[in-house]
């Protein structure tokens, strides 16, 4: 992913971000990580609310390990 331009390559920078996500979210179990990858999919594909469901699912997973850490991304997440 480092060594991706900065410019261009959008669609293949979204299919790697959102497959890291997924293996963090499914296969590690590593919420927080699994966020921070989805963070930077929403922001390359802001038109598709897919991302937010599974920001809020998320949240609302670390909201669980850590009640006061994650209030502010899962209140922004569900609206």
């Amino acid at each position: 992913l480092k060594r991706l331009p900065v410019e261009g390559e959008e669609q293949l920078k979204l299919a790697l971000w959102k497959n890291l996500g997924e293996i963090y979210r499914t296969r590690l179990q590593n919420y927080q990580s699994a966020a921070a990858a989805f963070e930077f999919v929403a922001n390359l594909d802001p038109g598709d609310p897919q991302w937010h469901v599974i920001l809020a699912e998320l949240y609302g997973n670390l909201l669980k390990e850590n009640p006061s850490e994650f209030v502010e991304q899962a209140v922004r997440e569900h609206q």
